[in-house]
């Protein structure tokens, strides 16, 4: 039983002796960087993440595919986006640099479901306009 309760001792040395193994020594941190600096790589190749998660989907309606005409494009963003987020999230996933972007917040309406009232969620909208020249493939079809 002893041999056992050694085992729990605190303040003892591990044996140094043949028997004993060495821990491996670190090797320095001396990795390339995963990305090149100064090389742009392409659309499909960026990180997104952040930028998915702020332009949630474009907002297709006829409205705004008509819209699309004076180069003006419709996403729905979170509630608590700002108009600097859309527009860098625009220029990382479609390369382009928006010239404004215009914000609606967009309240829920009161609807019912027989007799039980409730209320659609709240959500808001950012209008992108680009530059001339620039356009982006979204509406395709609609």
């Amino acid at each position: 039983m002893a041999a056992f309760l050694d085992k729990f001792k605190f303040g003892r040395k591990p044996p140094t002796g043949a028997g004993a193994k060495k821990a491996p020594a670190k090797k320095a941190a001396s990795k390339a960087p995963l990305s090149g600096a100064g090389v742009a790589a392409p659309a499909g190749d960026r990180d997104t993440g952040i930028a998915t998660s702020v332009l949630r989907h474009p907002h297709v309606t006829e409205k705004a595919a008509r819209m699309s005409g004076q180069r003006q494009y419709v996403f729905v963003v979170p509630l608590k986006a700002t108009k600097l987020q859309v527009r860098d999230a625009v220029n990382k996933l479609y390369g382009v640099r928006p010239i404004r972007v215009n914000m609606l917040r967009v309240k829920g309406k009161h609807v019912r479901f027989g007799q039980t009232s409730g209320v659609q969620k709240d959500w808001k909208k950012a209008v992108v306009t680009l530059a001339p020249g620039a356009a982006l493939s979204i509406y395709e079809g609609v």
